[in-house]
């Protein structure tokens, strides 16, 4: 079973949170914003390790790579004090990401 990663669909789902709600514990392989995203997207459980996701019930290292945008948001959030992430601080870091991966337009001149 394939999951689909699509930045768009992880901010919505941020965003049906109210701010100062929980949305995962950085790092947490089963636990984190984007497991618990991706969980309730298939509806089981899921994990991510910061390079990769998968079903709990498969190997890890059977997983599939994240998306680059999914790598940089989970090492950002990975650095976060506290145990547990709202969902206001998970929309930070996701424009944290946008502005780190999209080019400024005075570097591409």
């Amino acid at each position: 079973m394939h999951v689909r990663l699509d930045l768009e669909e992880f901010f919505l789902w941020l965003a049906s949170y109210s701010p100062n709600d929980l949305v995962g514990q950085p790092g947490r392989c089963f636990n984190s914003p984007l497991a618990l995203f991706l969980s309730s997207k298939s509806g089981c459980v899921m994990g991510e390790d910061g390079k990769r996701y998968g079903r709990a019930i498969v190997e890890s290292h059977l997983w599939r790579f994240l998306p680059l945008w999914a790598q940089v948001f989970a090492s950002l959030t990975e650095h976060a004090l506290g145990s547990s992430l709202s969902a206001y601080d998970a929309v930070v870091f996701l424009v944290q990401v946008e502005t780190l991966l999209v080019p400024s337009p005075a570097l591409a001149a």
